[in-house]
């Protein structure tokens, strides 16, 4: 009989309002016994925490201050007891039994990931099966459902995945060189194929995840310059030249691009990419190849 595993849920969250208690009630109310689940508080002001002052048994609470996403989910993930870490939004709901198969998924060594589909909450019919890099603006785009048991997918999305405790270790966890918000869902999954894991999405079980209608909808705020920032950060630490310059004039023309090109400058990426590239069992050649990405060239360095 396979051994019940011990799970950890992380969550970083930022303003959420009354959805993180519900988010926290999902993951109590599903996740085996002996589970533990880390709130991890970037600096919120709307008391969405509140609930959190009850004591709920097997929840941690952790408190940072505007950290960003990357460092506040490693930080969770180094006050998580489980040998399987799942990293979930603020803003999520849960069936019974969707943990399983994603743990199942996980008992092949090779697999360092392994991810839901995520459903609209509020349309149930719109749901995506990992995601994509279509265009060099590095913007992740949701696939449709290919397979009817787990597969390979390029990118997982940060919505809610689940690795084991010693390859998220080994790899070192998210970027903290990833700015706030934004890419790091992108550059983990990259990262993670280029050092010869697979990350796998199990289609027979879906979440929930509330999208916002807009950027503006946000309860925090979200500079551009970070976002660019994010981009140029992986494409530079794990692409070729030819396509670090595709992404640059893809995003050449976007908001707070300027800006974000300078905070890439000022990074330490020539190291971060050669120690990677010691690491690495594949270049993201292979990588393209994999999942058949193909970004047309652009001719004119004008455009």
């Amino acid at each position: 009989m396979r051994a019940q595993p011990r799970i950890s849920a992380v969550i970083a969250t930022l303003n959420e309002g009354p959805r993180l208690e519900s988010t926290v009630e999902g993951l109590r109310s599903t996740l085996p016994p002996g589970s533990d689940i880390v709130v991890v508080d970037d600096g919120s002001a709307d008391n969405s925490l509140a609930f959190l002052d009850r004591s709920p048994q097997g929840v941690k609470r952790i408190s940072l201050e505007h950290a960003g996403a990357p460092r506040a989910r490693n930080a969770g993930a180094a006050h998580a007891a489980g040998d399987i870490l799942v990293f979930s939004d603020a803003h999520m709901s849960f069936p019974r039994g969707w943990w399983e198969p994603l743990v199942e998924a996980l008992e092949n060594g090779s697999v360092a990931a392994a991810a839901p589909a995520v459903a609209d909450i509020d349309d149930s019919s719109c749901i995506g099966y990992g995601m994509s890099l279509p265009a060099p603006d590095l913007t992740a785009n949701w696939l449709l459902r290919a397979a009817s048991r787990p597969y390979s997918v390029p990118i997982l999305p940060g919505a809610c995945w689940a690795m084991r405790r010693e390859v998220f270790q080994r790899t070192g966890g998210f970027d903290e060189g990833i700015l706030r918000w934004g890419s790091e869902d992108v550059e983990f999954s990259i990262r993670l194929w280029l050092l010869g894991y697979e990350l796998r999405i199990v289609p027979e079980v879906a979440v929930g995840h509330w999208f916002r209608e807009s950027g503006e909808d946000r309860p925090y705020p979200v500079e551009w310059s970070w976002v660019q920032h994010n981009k140029l950060r992986v494409a530079f630490v794990h692409f070729s030249q030819a396509r670090r310059w595709m992404v640059a004039r893809a995003l050449k023309k976007e908001e707070g691009f300027s800006a974000g090109f300078q905070l890439a400058l000022n990074d330490s990426l020539v190291a971060r990419r050669q120690q990677l590239g010691r690491l690495r069992a594949h270049d993201d050649d292979w990588f393209f190849q994999k999942f058949a990405i193909h970004w047309e060239q652009e001719t004119n360095l004008d455009k």
